[in-house]
């Protein structure tokens, strides 16, 4: 039995010289550079029973070339491979395929058409059949029935329409099914799901579909592990069939018009298994129950509901909470500082943001040594940020906009070495969302509280910064001198605030930005020069009292004030390039006087004049 070479940097053509392998049974060429059409001498692998060309790039079309392989072949896997076309006719001769897997390569092909296909000799023995993120359009048919060994389908990320035929409920094999992200509507029912009694993994988020069932229905499938029904009208009641899936691990029923409480058993009674749910966008109110026996959630997402009341209890291994765009209020202390808390050391994301949460934020942040993003914003905390933020050295994220907090920002945040990766942020002057996991943007946005005091020069260390949003505060004294060490900045806004004092001349040195606004401060002096500060508009050093371009107000005018000296006590810098030019031109015209002058008057001295010059290239010549 040979085998090929994967995961490595080959390129070029696939070599011709692989063709005199002809006991080939294993070629596995995935994840190499091979610029290359399917070879047409596959053929002469008469034992081929493993073929992957996944993640090379593959030109042309799925040719019939692929139905020439011998009878022997059992697994062909195309993925992410850049072929193109259609699945061709010539696979119905493969009668020994157990498992085809071509993802992600765009396929344009009715999904009728590849069933059609497959039904021949191959439907009594395929048993995965995973064609994710194409093109595969049209609806399902009934004859999805016949594949009766099937155990993987796998259709999401397509645009499949239509309803899934009852027949689906006849394939007693089936483990996996993910049709998630499709266009397809219509009603699911008992029938479905009849004779699924292996199905581990069930995804169908993302379309239109209603799930309606008996109340007293009890699922077939007692050892689902996952089960998506996301974006699926399962309400307005609380399905209560979900208390009888022992072996759950993971549970999303987002988006799935459910109207009522959380029933107050539900988290005694969920599996105990049970790691990730998410019931956000719906329509739950009422308090949240205690979470502290579902001792084995690692996430918990109840974002988008109308839930009340404080903040409940939760286990210590839990790593998400979401529980953000609700009705929560009270204060975060027992949550965070209580003894029953103390040991939250897993913890990664907390996002509580759009509450009525209140009181002072509390400081005992050394709690949650592993948060990574903290969404605090549009709640109404007070007070001062305390000082045991600085602990949370794993952060990435921090969002506390639009609250009432007040006093000076802690230096203590320089500790935050990972520099701030933000999932909501007002950046270049419009909210944008981001997802947490991609690391798009690295940003701190305090912005819309009360906080006073300078900004402290230690924010300046931060030098991976892309954005800073300090903006309606009352922070007062100057910019800092060395903002231009925030190298990667591309976005300030210290707009609506207090500063006052001169820009520095450092800013000028932020090559990446974007996006400034200084306006609504007491600023005063010349803007610096430098082609990105040039190049803003005019608005954005609006409410000040600036001079110099891209403000129309010229800096000789006797009305703007110019700082006579700098915190170093010399001349200002501006001042001393004013005076510079003042000086210059003032030498020139005397010293145009005191020595042309003369020569224009006095003949006789014109004429000594050009004999000196004539005796001085003379001597040149000589040298």
């Amino acid at each position: 039995m040979g085998r090929g070479g994967s995961f490595n940097s080959f390129g070029g053509p696939i070599p011709d010289g692989l063709q005199n392998l002809t006991s080939l049974e294993h070629l596995d060429l995935r994840s190499n550079n091979f610029i290359s059409s399917i070879p047409t001498w596959l053929h002469k692998f008469t034992r081929l029973e493993y073929l992957s060309l996944r993640g090379n790039r593959l030109e042309g079309q799925i040719s019939s070339v692929v139905g020439n392989l011998s009878s022997t072949i059992k697994s062909l896997n195309l993925d992410y491979s850049e072929v193109q076309g259609k699945i061709p006719t010539s696979i119905a001769r493969l009668c020994n395929l157990r498992s085809i897997s071509i993802i992600g390569v765009k396929l344009s092909q009715d999904i009728s058409q590849i069933i059609d296909i497959f039904s021949g000799c191959v439907s009594d023995v395929i048993e995965i059949v995973d064609l994710r993120d194409n093109k595969l359009s049209n609806q399902l048919i009934n004859e999805l029935g016949q594949f009766k060994s099937l155990q993987g389908l796998l259709l999401g990320d397509n645009m499949i329409s239509g309803h899934i035929p009852s027949s689906l409920g006849k394939l007693s094999s089936l483990q996996a099914v993910s049709l998630s992200n499709n266009k397809l509507n219509g009603t699911l029912s008992e029938i479905h799901f009849a004779n699924l009694t292996s199905l581990l993994a069930f995804y169908v988020s993302g379309n239109s579909l209603t799930l309606k069932v008996s109340p007293d229905w009890v699922p077939p499938f007692k050892k689902i592990k996952s089960l998506d029904l996301g974006s699926c009208n399962l309400g307005p009641q609380f399905p209560s069939w979900i208390n009888s899936l022992e072996h759950l691990l993971y549970l999303d029923m987002s988006n799935s018009g459910i109207l009522g409480t959380i029933p107050s058993r539900f988290f005694k009674s969920i599996p105990r298994r049970l790691k990730h749910f998410n019931l956000s966008h719906n329509h739950i109110y009422g308090e949240i129950p205690s979470l502290s026996e579902a001792t084995q959630l690692e996430s918990v997402d109840l974002n988008s509901n109308s839930l009340s009341g404080p903040i409940p209890f939760i286990p210590f291994n839990i790593r998400l909470l979401d529980l953000s765009n609700n009705a929560l209020a009270g204060s975060l202390f027992h949550f965070l500082c209580s003894e029953r808390n103390e040991a939250k050391h897993s913890m990664e994301f907390l996002i509580l943001a759009n509450n009525s949460l209140s009181g002072e934020l509390p400081d005992c942040w050394m709690n949650l040594q592993h948060l990574s993003v903290l969404k605090l914003g549009n709640n109404a905390f007070t007070g001062a940020l305390p000082a045991s933020m600085g602990s949370l050295t794993s952060l990435h994220s921090l969002q506390l906009d639009h609250n009432n907090l007040s006093g000076p920002i802690p230096a203590s945040l320089q500790n935050c070495a990972k520099f701030i990766e933000n999932v909501l942020v007002v950046m270049k002057g419009r909210e944008l969302e981001y997802n947490t996991m991609l690391k798009l943007v690295r940003c701190m946005d305090l912005s819309g509280n009360n906080l006073s005091g300078d900004i402290p020069e230690e924010m300046t260390n931060l030098v991976a910064l892309q954005s800073l949003n300090l903006s309606h505060n009352f922070l007062t004294g100057k910019i800092p001198e060395n903002v231009g060490a925030m190298r990667s900045l591309e976005s300030i806004d210290f707009s609506g605030n207090l500063l006052s004092g001169r820009i520095p001349q450092s800013i000028s040195s932020l090559t990446f930005l974007s996006h400034l606004n200084l306006s609504d401060n007491n600023l005063t002096g010349k803007i610096p020069l430098g082609t990105q500060l040039q190049g803003f508009n005019a608005s954005c050093f609006a409410g000040n009292n600036l001079c110099g371009a891209p403000l129309p107000k010229n800096c000789t005018d006797q009305n703007v004030p110019i700082p006579a000296e700098n915190e170093n006590g010399g001349e200002d810098e501006d001042e001393m390039g004013y005076w510079l030019y003042v000086s210059t031109a003032f030498g020139f015209v005397v010293g145009f006087w005191c020595v042309i002058g003369p020569l224009l008057i006095n003949r006789r001295w014109r004429y000594k004049y050009c004999h000196f010059l004539d005796r001085i290239i003379a001597k040149l010549g000589c040298l």
